[in-house]
């Protein structure tokens, strides 16, 4: 009997492999559908397999659009595996580490300070203030073996710090941040200055 359930098991694994390969397939779809331009799905295969004039539209615009999509959330996906892999929790993650709140706090802090970016720095601004969150986290906790629950409540904590920090800068510079709370809730209609 128990030879049984590992082949079920791998059965399992194998229909909702599938079952997620479908539902991409059709959420691709979807967001190559989805855009100002009126092009109904048939005008699109028309204009990926042969040409037309909503070729411009598919390649310049919806196409790198979906794939920027897929290799972001590729990407966040292996970072999140990586972090639960790497503090063996499954609840850890970039924002239980305080990344995405340094991220976002070293954005704020250069709007707030009036520090005008160009639109290809503001990652790296982001990125630098993740790293440095990430540094101050493990400056908190201590160097050495430190257990997990221990590292996930450093990080909470930073975490909590450092968005009340930004909080407090969106809160006294709201000319100089207008777009970055926005921004900062997930929304992305309006560009950070």
């Amino acid at each position: 009997m128990r030879s049984a359930e590992p082949a079920r098991l791998g059965r399992n694994a194998v229909v909702v492999g599938i079952g997620l390969v479908v539902a991409l397939v059709v959420v691709s779809l979807l967001a190559l559908k989805t855009g100002v331009a009126r092009v109904s799905m048939g005008e699109l295969f028309g204009a990926f397999f042969g040409g037309g004039a909503d070729r411009g539209v598919l390649l310049g615009s919806r196409l790198p659009r979906l794939v920027a999509g897929l290799v972001a959330g590729a990407a966040l996906a292996g970072a999140g595996t990586l972090l639960q892999a790497t503090t063996r929790n499954p609840l850890a993650g970039p924002e239980t580490l305080a990344v995405n709140s340094g991220g976002y706090l070293a954005l704020v802090a250069t709007a707030a300070l009036g520090v005008t970016l160009p639109g290809f720095s503001r990652p790296l601004v982001a990125l630098a203030g993740g790293l440095a969150a990430v540094l101050l986290v493990q400056a908190v906790i201590g160097v050495g073996r430190v257990s997990a629950a221990r590292l996930l409540l450093g990080g909470f904590a930073i975490s909590l710090a450092l968005s009340s920090i930004a909080a407090v800068l969106l809160l006294f510079n709201e000319q100089a941040t207008a777009g970055l709370y926005l921004w900062g809730q997930g929304s992305f209609c309006c560009s950070c200055s």
